[in-house]
């Protein structure tokens, strides 16, 4: 007796994952390169997970449990190469909360700087070296803050 061995292709499921790589590599460049998408990768991670995840079921609707991962897994290689890219990045600069915070305490730091420099212009007494002192201890102290914000360190007051 004859034995056939028969191969079928499933082109339906290769169409779906060529179909959700594409869109991944398309998701990622969006969150690199578009202001909104950098907005939300940063800020917003949340709302990029459920779109990304939302596509992929879309494009996995009527497939089977593994079928539906292989669709995320495919999907998933431009937002993987994406993340890898950005962490080997040494020149990003940082954002988020902790910049935030430190270039406010920058900022109050350079008002108290100000009124003691216009203080140590309106006084002619003895005082004015413990003046210009603490205008120096002052600027030093903005010069450490403003370096520490740059690199995205908050260590509070």
């Amino acid at each position: 007796m004859d034995t056939v061995l028969q191969i079928s292709i499933d082109w339906l499921l290769i169409g779906r994952c060529f179909g959700a790589m594409v869109w991944g590599v398309l998701w990622a460049l969006f969150l690199q390169f578009h202001r909104l998408g950098r907005f939300m990768a940063d800020e917003r991670t949340w709302i990029t997970v459920v779109i990304g995840v939302g596509v992929d079921l879309v494009i996995g609707i009527g497939t089977v449990w593994w079928e539906m991962w292989l669709v995320v897994v495919c999907s998933s290689i431009g937002i993987i190469a994406r993340s890898l890219i950005n962490e080997s990045s040494r020149d990003k600069l940082p954002s988020g909360y902790k910049v935030l915070w430190g270039l406010e305490e920058i900022m109050a730091l350079s008002r108290e700087l100000i009124e003691q420099l216009e203080a140590l212009i309106e006084t002619e007494d003895a005082g004015r070296v413990v003046r210009v002192s603490r205008a120096v201890r002052m600027a030093h102290l903005i010069s450490r803050r403003a370096r520490d914000a740059r690199q995205g360190e908050y260590n509070g007051k």
